[in-house]
């Protein structure tokens, strides 16, 4: 047939192609991954973690340059963005900072929300330490950013064919709720 062998030859590099971008981004994905859960730990324990958060930062804006679109909204890299937005916009509420947009953290819109919906869970953790310190008005105050993006979380209402955001919705809602009861039983003590 004429044009196949070259079609399928051109399909082929196409596809090696796509296969070296997609090693690419699970490698890429592992380090960000890694530098997130390290940031996030840091911030735990109240150590600095501005310089694994300014690698972390390098990786990912290295890695979304490197590739297309539709490989940044699924799969390692998309991963990877949610991972580094949690820890970015956890930062953010620790520091009592305004949180950084999308487009300030160079991560999808989709990677970006997800990230958020995974941030309470770690807020969470903050406010138990801080009410094990014994530090109320701290806790208090996390609390407080806690009930204000569980609301702007649980106000979305998007096929989870768009994005897979329901399951993430309903562990908000168990974390606020618990976290609130947490409150009510230290307020009492």
């Amino acid at each position: 047939m004429k044009g196949l062998k070259d079609d399928v030859k051109e399909v082929s590099e196409a596809l090696a192609e796509a296969e070296k971008k997609r090693e690419l981004a699970l490698a890429e994905s592992r380090k960000i991954i890694r530098l997130s859960k390290n940031a996030i730990h840091a911030i735990h324990v109240g150590s600095d973690p501005s310089e694994i958060m300014k690698e972390m930062e390098e990786n990912l804006d290295a890695m979304a340059s490197k590739l297309s679109e539709d490989m940044l909204l699924s799969g390692p890299a998309a991963d990877a963005m949610m991972e580094f937005t949690e820890a970015e916009l956890l930062y953010d509420v620790i520091e009592d900072a305004r949180l950084r947009s999308p487009e300030e953290l160079n991560v999808t819109p989709q990677a970006w929300i997800m990230g958020l919906a995974d941030t309470v869970g770690e807020i969470r953790r903050v406010i138990v330490g801080s009410l094990m310190d014994g530090d109320r008005k701290r806790a208090k105050a996390l609390f407080a950013a806690m009930e204000d993006i569980a609301e702007e979380i649980l106000m979305f209402d998007v096929p989870d064919a768009v994005i897979p955001l329901r399951r993430k919705q309903d562990i908000v809602r168990g974390i606020v709720e618990k976290t609130r009861s947490d409150m009510l039983n230290a307020s009492l003590r």
